[in-house]
């Protein structure tokens, strides 16, 4: 594993969560779910094919985690966090997941800014 980025310092019990537990992928989160994110990651990992992938780890206000592989949804993360100038070590941010079908008519995942 090779961690790429991260909002701030996680502690113990965070990055156990984040690197190790895992939690849900957010492509299986109904549309319109709302998260509160406390911080995130972006790190290299391999499947169980032997591939290396960069995955975007989110950590939630309760402690729970989202995470994905989709490069639309990591862009525009940081599009958001960059944007709005979100300082993980004093405020959360809240995103809403969404969908989107590109021009070749496949469905994607990706999240809006919620507020």
């Amino acid at each position: 594993m090779n961690i790429l980025t991260q909002t701030r310092e996680f502690d113990r019990k965070e990055k156990y969560n984040l690197y190790i537990k895992g939690g849900k992928a957010i492509k299986d989160l109904p549309e319109g779910t709302e998260l509160e994110l406390v911080g995130y990651t972006v790190y290299e990992d391999e499947n169980n094919k032997g591939d290396t992938v960069v995955i975007t780890a989110m950590l939630l206000a309760d402690g729970s985690v989202v995470s994905t592989s989709s490069e639309t949804v990591r862009r525009e993360l940081e599009n958001i966090v960059t944007g709005l100038g979100i300082d993980f070590d004093s405020e959360t941010l809240k995103i809403v997941t969404a969908k989107g079908v590109s021009k070749n008519g496949r469905e994607y995942n990706t999240i809006e800014y919620a507020g």
